[in-house]
């Protein structure tokens, strides 16, 4: 993933431009252009009306949750949802990624720079 920052505004872009993600704007961030590492809580995130499009590779039902694993331009996007879902394998589905489920490390070192929203 890299940072994009434009007009004091930054966002992580990954999977070739797939996923875009804005931070906030107090978030503490690397410079323009500069590689991190992203992670996404899949806890936090939700099916449909998202910004993120993929298909389906698998859909585990689990009882109480299901695990949804979504191919997303080359990078695997893990969702934990609640309930049953309705998303048969290589279907396309959107995935919502709130600013809590994003977490920034630093590509050099692996150290945290964002966790869920706030400052690492």
């Amino acid at each position: 993933a890299r940072v994009r920052r434009e007009d004091g505004a930054a966002e992580i872009v990954a999977a070739d431009g797939a996923i875009r993600l804005a931070l906030p704007h107090d978030a503490p961030a690397p410079a323009d252009g500069e590689a991190v590492h992203l992670g996404l809580r899949p806890h936090r995130l939700s099916v449909g009306g998202g910004d993120i499009k993929g298909r389906v590779l698998a859909n585990f039902w689990l009882g109480d949750q299901s695990h949804l694993a979504v191919e997303v331009t080359g990078a695997r996007v893990v969702a934990a949802l609640d309930g049953a879902v309705d998303a048969p394998i290589g279907t396309e589905v959107t995935l919502g990624a709130p600013p809590a489920s994003v977490h920034l490390f630093d590509s050099r070192t692996g150290a945290a720079i964002l966790h869920a929203g706030a400052p690492a």
